[in-house]
């Protein structure tokens, strides 16, 4: 560390009242000049936000941070219509203009089997058939034609890759991760899914895996800080992952980070960009507009009703809003300029929820409706 001290002191003559004068009127002049050019550059003098010691520079240099509100918040609409059943912890993808939703917690804390398919045109609910194995905390992607369900848990965690198609009446055990992993995120870019973080039963998973069809698959990188229940969506050719849970124990905010992680599939490398005001876990990301929204989730035992925009150049965060009705571990989709935030809990996994909600871009003030 560099010595800034003045070293030993030496005399020194007064300088005559003259130039002092001068002097002092010099130093003054220059202190207005500055403190002007400060307020100017800061629009009116606030504080810069402390940056956290140890965060990875962004690509540009520098790891951005702030709550500066953006110029378009989101609009959260309450569905009409409802679930065939409630569920949360459930795999949710697209399905050609509607969605399908695999697995999941059922009321009373059983994971359950089914598969349901949703017209979002509609609101129409059919269940298409079930899993081979019933499970929860799974990740899920649809690639290769058809929708995957990696992992999960029931009795325990599990390694078994499951598949399932329109044309099948139930999905089929296709496959299995390298070892058993729960409570991890998948998302989908460039045709490839990314499975990232999550839980064996008795550690938290660093290893991000690649693949492009379901079945095989191919360690691509790690996360700077391992995670489970984290907020997974794909954005300007990044895996961004934001929050999750850090310890073996779930419920505790000292046990959940604010990391905003960024890994490159081009170099393999995770970085961290930012942070959230606050630790998250069990939260929802999608991706509007090109930026990432993060959606609910639990700080602690605390459910949250806030919602986050994260800027995808910068790693700068920005309050988007709020979904009025906190909710946590639930599915999420995007379709046509839009996402839906699918089933979930409020009270926790004994009584999930069965009700949808549209979340879509609204210039200026966010338009709300309790769920």
């Amino acid at each position: 560390m560099v010595d800034h001290g003045r070293g030993p002191s030496r005399a020194r003559r007064r300088p005559p009242t003259g130039v002092l004068v001068r002097r002092w009127a010099a130093l003054l002049g220059t202190a207005v000049v500055v403190a002007l050019g400060v307020r100017a550059a800061t629009g009116g003098g606030g504080a810069a936000a402390p940056t956290r010691a140890g965060t990875a520079a962004t690509r540009a240099g520098t790891a951005a941070t702030g709550t500066r509100a953006p110029a378009e918040h989101l609009a959260v609409l309450l569905a009409p219509w409802h679930l065939g059943a409630p569920v949360s912890r459930a795999v949710v993808v697209p399905y050609g203009g509607g969605l399908v939703i695999l697995g999941g917690l059922a009321t009373g804390d059983t994971s359950t089997s089914d598969i349901w398919t949703v017209d979002l045109a509609n609101g129409s609910t059919t269940r298409a058939g079930s899993l081979s194995s019933a499970v929860h905390d799974a990740a899920g992607a649809f690639v290769d034609h058809r929708a995957f369900v990696f992992g999960g848990g029931s009795y325990s965690t599990v390694a078994t890759v499951q598949a399932w198609s329109p044309r099948a009446a139930s999905a089929a055990t296709v496959g299995s991760l390298p070892a058993p992993r729960s409570d991890l995120s998948a998302t989908v870019l460039a045709g490839r899914a990314y499975v990232v973080g999550g839980y064996d039963g008795a550690a938290l998973e660093s290893s991000i895996l690649e693949t492009s069809d379901g079945v095989r698959f191919r360690q691509v990188g790690r996360l700077v800080q391992p995670v489970r229940y984290g907020a997974v969506a794909a954005a300007a050719g990044d895996v961004w992952v934001v929050g999750g849970d850090t310890g073996a124990g779930q419920n505790s905010a000292s046990s959940q980070t604010s990391d905003i992680q960024r890994f490159d599939p081009q170099t393999g490398r995770t970085v961290v960009v930012g942070h959230l005001p606050v630790t998250l876990g069990h939260a929802s990301a999608v991706v509007l507009g090109g930026e990432i929204y993060v959606l609910g989730g639990r700080t602690g035992t605390a459910l949250s009703s806030h919602m986050w925009r994260v800027n995808p150049k910068t790693g700068a965060v920005a309050a988007a809003g709020t979904l009025r009705y906190p909710r946590s571990d639930a599915g999420a989709v995007v379709l046509g300029g839009r996402a839906w935030l699918v089933g979930g809990e409020t009270t926790g996994p004994l009584a999930p929820l069965d009700s949808v909600l549209e979340v879509r871009l609204a210039s200026g003030a966010a338009a709300h409706v309790t769920a």
